[in-house]
């Protein structure tokens, strides 16, 4: 039988190993991106931690404060917890850009299994053994970044409306006045309730961090396992 000139038997197995090598490197990136991920995560659960405690001191002494009799006590007061009010907005808002970011990078990422898998059917047109497992484990890892980025988008909508709310309960405890004596009762009371608030959403952004961490730890096993799984298919192929 006649041999194929060398020049076309190296473009064509270069069609059949290119779309691995890819997937690696493809793969790579996504485990430093999990790992980075998983790196910030942890330092705003610290930090959001330490705040929440502050944050929980400071309305229990505003809480103690008497309007009357400690005046200059509940400004410095109600101007702390502003504060601190503020900067937790702002960086939920930086939480929501981040969210977006990773909505992206999992909306790139499906597409580029998608492109993966068509490349791999191609190219097992005439290799048999492995491929029907090859085309399973495809269509594993394709769902698997489909519900990666169903989670993106949910975490952009909490993390997102909590910001929101944030800034309305901001908005709102600052502009309430609890020196008009023909409203002091209602102000205080409602300023209360307000900073309550807010102390449940700092809360509820903790647990949106942990849960954060636990599926970004899944993310990385599970990148870690696709890494494995090409490897494997391209040593079948190279064999």
């Amino acid at each position: 039988m006649r041999r194929l000139p060398a020049v076309i038997r190296i473009v064509l197995l270069s069609a059949l190993v290119a779309p691995a090598f890819a997937q690696t490197g493809r793969d790579m990136v996504e485990r430093g991106q999990d790992k980075k991920q998983i790196g910030q995560s942890q330092q705003w659960l610290a930090r959001d931690q330490q705040e929440l405690q502050a944050f929980q001191k400071l309305l229990a002494d505003f809480l103690a404060v008497t309007v009357e009799s400690e005046p200059d006590q509940y400004r410095s007061l109600h101007s702390q917890i502003s504060a601190a009010m503020k900067r937790e907005a702002q960086q939920s808002k930086e939480k929501a850009e981040q969210a977006k970011k990773e909505l992206k990078q999992s909306s790139r990422e499906l597409r580029s299994e998608r492109r993966d898998v068509r490349e791999s059917r191609e190219a097992d047109d005439d290799w048999e053994d492995g491929a029907e497992f090859d085309r399973v484990r495809d269509n594993v890892q394709r769902g698997d970044d489909r519900r990666d980025r169903k989670d993106e988008k949910g975490d952009l909508q909490d993390v997102g409306g909590r910001a929101q709310r944030q800034g309305a309960v901001l908005a709102e405890f600052s502009a309430v006045n609890a020196f008009d004596e023909a409203e002091k009762a209602e102000a205080l009371g409602r300023q209360a309730a307000l900073a309550n608030e807010f102390q449940k959403l700092l809360l509820a952004d903790i647990q949106w961090t942990q849960a954060e961490l636990q599926e970004d730890a899944a993310e990385l096993k599970e990148d870690k396992r696709e890494t494995r799984q090409d490897r494997r298919k391209r040593r079948r192929r190279d064999n």
